[in-house]
């Protein structure tokens, strides 16, 4: 069994890591959701639109752990690693989940998986998983200017 060792660096600027906000749902008035371009509806519709676009397939998984706080060691590490693709952090109780990629096939997943493995993650595994059908959709979406809620 392979231990993951992160090293803690006080210094380090979470934001340099690129990780989008979540978006939030709609309120039932509305309230809070018109930014001061008068975009932020409409990038929320278009988010919502392709991250629901929810289809079945396979991602590559690199930790499943108890531990928050080294899922999300992994989480950092593969964002770094991997920038291309989809990383995902999920909680199903008791294990919090890394997983990478949104492969439509099992062949598709598991060149990933060797990718993953050759980058540090020599215990990488391929599940069979719901994934977005249009994953350069979700990522363009979110980096053309998702603005802040409040």
């Amino acid at each position: 069994e392979t231990q993951h060792q992160a090293t803690l660096n006080e210094d380090f600027d979470v934001s340099s890591l690129g990780i989008e906000k979540i978006p939030l749902p709609r309120t039932a008035t509305g309230a809070g959701q018109q930014g001061t371009s008068g975009q932020t509806q409409t990038t929320q519709d278009t988010l919502q639109s392709a991250e629901s676009q929810l289809v079945l397939g396979y991602r590559v998984q690199i930790c499943a752990t108890p531990d928050e706080q080294e899922a999300r060691s992994y989480l950092h590490e593969a964002i770094l690693k991997f920038p291309d693709q989809g990383v995902y952090l999920t909680f199903d109780s008791p294990y919090y989940k890394v997983r990478v990629g949104d492969c439509k096939s099992r062949f598709e997943a598991e060149e990933l998986q060797k990718l993953v493995q050759k980058n540090g993650f020599p215990d990488a595994w391929v599940v069979r998983t719901k994934v977005y059908a249009n994953p350069e959709a979700v990522r363009k979406t979110r980096e053309e200017g998702e603005t802040p809620q409040n």
